[in-house]
C-alpha cells in the first residue's frame, strides 16, 4: 500500500504541473495559481519524503522476516487432498498420514519415503491413531466405519461398523485392549482390538465429538467436544470423574487454557473466551467463570449456569 500511495503522489505532481500550463494558457491569475501550485507542492513533497521514509522501514522488516523464517526439514509429497491428521509411531521409525483422498499413507522417516499406501475407506480419513506397541494403525473415516490396519504387512484386518455418521476421533487404551472413537452421531463408542467387537456406547454428548484421550491408567477416558469430559470407564461409562481440582491459565492472547488435575493425571483444554476456576470453600463445587456475565457451577454430577449476579438461568 505504500508503494501506491507514493505512485498516487507522484501522478499528482503531474496534475499540478499541468494546472499551471493550463492558467497560464487561460490567461488566468498568475500570482494565485503558482501560489496554489507552491503550497500544494510543499504538503506533497513532505508527504512524498515520509512515505519513502516508510516503505524503506517495511522493506527491513520483510527481510528479516523472511530471513528468521523456519523452512520444514523435510517435505512428503504423495496425497492427493488435504492431510487431516497424522501420527508417529511409538518408535518414532514411521510417520502415518490420513488425508480426504480416501487414504493413508506410511511414511519412512529416515528415509523421507512412502513405505506404503493404505486404502479401503470409501470416505476422507478424518483421524488415525497407532497402537501402543505400534503393531496397529486405526484410521477414521466419513464413511461412518472405523478400519483397523497390520503395520508390518499394510493390510486390513478388521472393520468396526456402528456409527451412524462420519467418525472424528479415535484413541487406544495404554494397553492397547480397547479403541475409543468418537463420532458426529454425539456417540462414543468403545472396542475390543483382540475380538474387534463393541464393547458399548457411552451416554449421547450433546455436540460432535473431537478429540479423546485416554489417561495413563486407562481408568478415565476424556472427551473433546463443545465441552470437555470425563468417563470412568470402572462405572460402565459415568460422566465425570472423582474429585477434581482446577487452576487458571490465561494465554497472551486471551484464550482460555483450563487445566483439571484428577489425582494421577492433569488434563488440558482450551476455549474462546477466559476460562477462570475457583473452588467453593466447604463444598465439592467448581465456578468455571465463562465471561464477565456467567458462570458455570461443576460438581460431580451436574452443571448449572448463573449469570454474574447469582441468578439461575438453567
Amino acid at each position: 500500500w505504500t508503494f501506491v500511495l507514493l505512485v498516487c503522489v507522484s501522478w499528482a505532481f503531474t496534475c499540478l504541473d499541468n494546472c499551471v500550463k493550463w492558467l497560464h494558457w487561460q490567461g488566468q491569475s498568475k500570482y494565485l495559481g503558482i501560489k496554489f501550485v507552491l503550497r500544494s507542492f510543499s504538503c506533497l513533497s513532505l508527504l512524498y519524503v515520509t512515505l519513502c521514509f516508510v516503505a524503506l522501514f517495511l522493506l527491513s522488516k520483510i527481510g528479516n522476516t523472511q530471513q528468521s523464517r523456519e523452512l520444514p526439514k523435510h517435505i512428503l509429497w504423495g496425497h492427493e487432498a488435504w492431510i487431516s491428521s497424522v501420527a508417529f509411531s511409538p518408535n518414532g521409525k514411521v510417520i502415518a498420514s490420513g488425508s480426504n483422498d480416501k487414504t493413508i499413507k506410511l511414511w519412512s522417516l529416515s528415509g523421507q519415503n512412502e513405505i506404503a499406501t493404505l486404502e479401503g475407506h470409501q470416505g476422507g480419513v478424518t483421524s488415525i491413531a497407532f497402537s501402543p506397541d505400534g503393531r496397529f494403525i486405526a484410521s477414521a473415516s466419513d464413511d461412518k466405519t472405523i478400519k483397523m490396519w497390520a503395520v508390518e504387512n499394510q493390510q486390513e484386518i478388521a472393520t468396526f461398523v456402528g456409527h451412524r455418521y462420519g467418525v472424528e476421533a479415535l484413541a487406544f487404551s495404554p494397553d492397547g485392549d480397547v479403541l475409543a472413537s468418537g463420532g458426529r452421531d454425539y456417540r462414543i463408542k468403545l472396542w475390543s482390538v483382540a475380538d474387534k467387537q463393541l464393547i458399548r456406547t457411552l451416554p449421547r454428548q450433546e455436540n460432535i465429538l473431537q478429540s479423546l484421550d485416554f489417561s495413563r491408567d486407562g481408568g478415565i477416558l476424556a472427551s473433546g467436544s463443545v465441552d470437555l469430559r470425563f468417563w470412568s470407564l470402572a462405572e460402565q461409562g459415568d460422566a465425570l470423574p472423582p474429585k477434581m481440582s482446577a487452576a487458571e491459565i490465561i494465554s497472551d492472547g486471551g484464550t482460555g487454557l483450563l487445566t483439571v488435575s484428577l489425582p494421577s493425571e492433569t488434563f488440558l483444554t482450551s476455549g474462546l473466551h477466559k476460562i477462570r476456576v475457583k473452588m467453593r470453600e466447604g463444598t465439592d463445587q467448581f465456578l468455571v467463570f465463562l465471561d464477565e456475565k456467567s458462570t458455570e457451577v461443576v460438581t460431580d454430577r451436574q452443571a448449572t449456569f448463573i449469570n454474574i449476579e447469582g441468578h439461575e438461568l438453567i
